[in-house]
């Protein structure tokens, strides 16, 4: 599956939530952990992601291709789905199947989905901040930036994971915009 998004920092939720509204319908709530399984070479990749809809839980393995890229500022990632089902030690086996992989991060997320024409906008709920997360096709994703005053090639897009990893969790702004 080829995935194509952007993801970028909110910090005024009020103000976002008004957009969303003027631009898509309410779908879901999910509370949503991920982990994220890597080699120790650290080029490759697994998330296990935990999802339950207040209905059904579910469990997914996702093999992460690194060999990802940009495209006019959206990033595009191939996913290989190697597990779906709702067994835990089933899951661990299908990761166990793709060699030598050990947790390295894992985070949970209360997650908030509206559909748009062409479009999913997800507002992701972390302990350490909000993220919104625009996934289509690059036009309908773009469309749907502007909303928000993104241009097309924004040079400042920051991904969740880079945000994650260095460790400024607790350093986010309060200060207005997005």
């Amino acid at each position: 599956m080829i995935e194509k998004e952007i993801k970028f920092e909110v910090k005024d939720i009020i103000s976002t939530l008004n957009t969303i509204r003027d631009v898509a319908s309410f779908s879901r709530t999910e509370y949503i952990r991920d982990i994220i399984f890597g080699t120790k070479e650290g080029k490759k990749k697994i998330r296990m992601r935990i999802t339950d809809n207040f209905l059904v839980p579910s469990i997914e393995v996702i093999y992460k291709n690194r060999a990802r890229k940009k495209e006019q500022g959206v990033k595009v990632e191939i996913e290989e789905m190697l597990y779906k089902g709702n067994n835990v030690e089933d899951a661990m086996k299908a990761i166990k199947k793709q060699g030598d992989f050990s947790e390295e991060n894992s985070y949970e997320k209360m997650r908030v989905i509206y559909l748009a024409d062409e479009a999913e906008i997800t507002l992701d709920v972390y302990p350490y901040g909000v993220w919104i997360e625009i996934e289509g096709e690059e036009d309908a994703i773009w469309k749907l930036a502007k909303k928000w005053g993104l241009k097309k090639h924004p040079a400042s897009l920051k991904t969740l994971m880079n945000f994650i990893l260095s460790g400024k969790r607790s350093s986010i702004s309060k200060s207005n915009g997005m």
